[in-house]
């Protein structure tokens, strides 16, 4: 019997491939094309719009120029992008939103963006050398610094910019995790007194995040498809759907799961079977070489295993897969809630950053 992971199984990818595909909305291209039109891109017509869903949460066409989501959500999916290009387009290597609509002039929510110049790491990012790729990776780097200068007065999701917000992070990150723990116990997806044991030590640990904090542009996303590159220049990074207004230290969390386990952006989709096994550890020293102010916190670890135990309550909460909810509850559960300080060391985050911190 094989000691593998279930997500590294066939029936694992199978299973979030039909996830994806159950999920992600489907759009009559002509209906597009009009709403496209009263936007001012009128000629954008219904067969030049190519989807590209897999692995995408949300339904994503391309044509030579332009990017387009489209949804039919009750609460906005895309106008963090806006708000990003907004405040960073033209000053960094970030998405450039040419219009955005949230069922005001058409019956979508729609973000219309300009395509940036070249591809997504996720194509070929094997084809570079690890020079090339720390190149790239410093510039995305610094990109990110330069996010981080963007700076606001409240801490919630960006895409509720206006609609709701918090005073601390740990305000609005309590809110966040009791909604999903909340999700599981309701839906019965983990056994109760799990679920209590987490919340607890989640609500005796989340102070950690110190109320001086600023709230800064958290990414959420930052993985191989969403950095755009034209040979060793990075020319913008993309998808600011998942944004956050919270700490700078949040925006570790993807970066170390793609240089550790890139596969994990990749489930459920063609791209699986390259990035398996595979990463990206000589990445590592770039993160405390460009952010090295992130690296000072002595409570660095602690906010990272918070982050990562928030994230797998609220995968969990969101049902993708019966086997993988059990997987995960157990691998917080052994690995994730130490003891002590000292222990932190031995969470999955404090196990990648040994070498560096």
């Amino acid at each position: 019997m094989s000691n593998a992971p279930y997500t590294e199984s066939d029936e694992y990818q199978k299973e979030i491939a039909a996830q994806y595909k159950q999920r992600i909305g489907v759009f009559d291209p002509a209906d597009l094309a009009k709403a496209l039109a009263k936007l001012g891109f009128g000629d954008v017509k219904a067969d030049v719009l190519k989807t590209i869903t897999p692995g995408n949460m949300n339904a994503t066409y391309v044509t030579e120029g332009l990017v387009i989501k489209v949804s039919r959500g009750d609460k906005p999916n895309f106008l963090s992008n806006k708000i990003v290009s907004e405040k960073l387009s033209g000053k960094a290597a970030v998405v450039k939103v040419l219009a955005y609509d949230y069922f005001e002039k058409t019956p979508f929510e729609i973000l219309v963006m300009e395509r940036a110049p070249g591809n997504s790491l996720l194509e070929d990012i094997f084809e570079l050398s690890q020079d090339e790729l720390k190149n790239i990776f410093r510039q995305i780097l610094q990109t990110i610094n330069r996010m981080c200068e963007v700076e606001f007065e409240s801490f919630g999701w960006l895409n509720l910019e206006g609609k709701q917000s918090f005073s601390t992070f740990a305000e609005f990150f309590t809110y966040e995790f009791k909604v999903n723990a909340e999700k599981v116990k309701s839906q019965k997806l983990c056994k109760p007194e799990d679920v209590k044991k987490v919340e607890e030590y989640f609500l005796k640990h989340v102070s950690v995040f110190d109320t001086s904090e600023k709230a800064t542009i958290m990414h959420r996303d930052l993985s191989m498809g969403n950095f755009i590159h034209q040979g060793t220049k990075l020319t913008a990074i993309v998808d600011f759907d998942w944004s956050m207004k919270g700490p700078k230290c949040g925006n570790l969390q993807t970066l170390l799961g793609l240089i550790d386990n890139p596969a994990q952006y990749t489930e459920g989709s063609p791209y699986y079977p390259k990035y398996k096994g595979k990463n990206f550890y000589f990445l590592l020293p770039l993160l405390k070489e460009e952010m090295p102010d992130v690296f000072e916190d002595k409570n660095l670890l602690q906010k990272l295993n918070l982050v990562f135990i928030s994230d797998g309550i609220k995968w969990i909460a969101e049902n993708w897969s019966e086997t993988w909810n059990q997987d995960m509850i157990k691998t917080i559960l052994e690995n994730e809630l130490p003891e002590n300080k000292e222990g932190l060391d031995q969470t999955y985050f404090g196990k990648v950053l040994a070498e560096i911190l």
